[in-house]
């Protein structure tokens, strides 16, 4: 549900990252993508205010920032639950982020904002009301800057496989509870309690049970096309076993985190957009008379 999706995306932003592929690349986007901001930041009117959607821990609202007139703003907004203060772009007075803001729900005046961009995110709101509120945001004459995920792009595939991966990894019969079973027996184990008669009949059984799925895990790795999810599961599977004070606790922890990937992922895969999808969605801005830059 909704509480479920705010809670994957603030756990992430949390965690510190700049955008959606931090295994990709670590510092902010690059080439084409950053080239296609700056020109954005270029059109907006000295003094022109910004709306960035979905905005995360601010990329766009960064890459828009060193070629944006001394006296424009960007508002940012997100619906995830993120500090202000904790915020990456805090640090400039021309950034004001706005957390636990649906797109649907924009609490802005109407005729407020000269652009509305997004990268990543405008898909996966519910079409037909945040578009509406896109625009009453914006002026008469403004612009729309969007980059959407599409169904052809390798992110979609990625996530498609990786979704696959993790629904498989996170199910009753797979690796993480089998592993978060015999981390518990580990855990008494090492706690110096005596396991022993049908106690130990069932740890050699959870045991049994965590090497069968291992060697599952391991035939998928060898097999799959995208397998470095399942790569990263396997060590630090291995890590918490190997050197958690508290095992069990630590891999449900793991678990819940994995979780939140998994509703991540299968999120991208469900919102991304086809090819007619695009289509219609330029021809609709276009029948608005805005001017509209959509890159996917």
């Amino acid at each position: 549900g909704r509480e479920r999706r705010r809670q994957a995306w603030t756990s992430y932003w949390q965690s510190g990252v700049l955008h959606s592929f931090p295994t990709s690349f670590r510092q902010n986007y690059e080439g084409v993508i950053a080239e296609f901001w700056r020109q954005v930041a270029c059109s907006i009117p000295s003094g022109g205010r910004v709306l960035d959607l979905a905005s995360g821990n601010g990329s766009v609202p960064l890459l828009l920032l060193p070629y944006l007139a001394e006296d424009a703003h960007v508002d940012a907004v997100d619906a995830a639950r993120i500090a202000a203060e904790e915020h990456p772009s805090n640090t400039d007075s021309r950034i004001r982020f706005h957390s636990g803001v649906w797109m649907e729900q924009l609490p802005f005046q109407d005729a407020s904002f000269d652009c509305v961009c997004s990268q990543f995110g405008i898909e996966y709101a519910a079409q037909a009301q945040a578009w509406g509120e896109v625009f009453r945001v914006l002026v008469e004459r403004g612009k729309v800057a969007c980059v959407i995920h599409h169904r052809a792009s390798a992110f979609y595939a990625v996530a498609q496989s990786e979704s696959r991966h993790l629904q498989w990894l996170l199910a009753a019969d797979g690796v993480l509870a089998a592993a978060c079973d015999v981390a518990g027996w580990l855990e008494l184990m090492r706690s110096g309690q005596q396991v022993a008669g049908a106690a130990l009949v069932q740890a050699n059984a959870s045991r049994s049970r965590f090497n069968s799925v291992q060697e599952i895990l391991e035939s998928r790795i060898r097999e799959g096309a995208t397998p470095d999810v399942l790569i990263e599961v396997r060590a630090q599977i291995a890590s918490i076993l190997a050197n958690a004070p508290k095992p069990r606790e630590t891999m449900m922890a793991y678990r819940q985190m994995l979780d939140q990937s998994f509703v991540r992922c299968r999120e991208l895969v469900e919102c991304a957009l086809d090819r007619q999808q695009v289509d219609e969605l330029a021809s609709s801005l276009r029948s608005c008379r805005r001017e509209t830059d959509i890159r996917i």
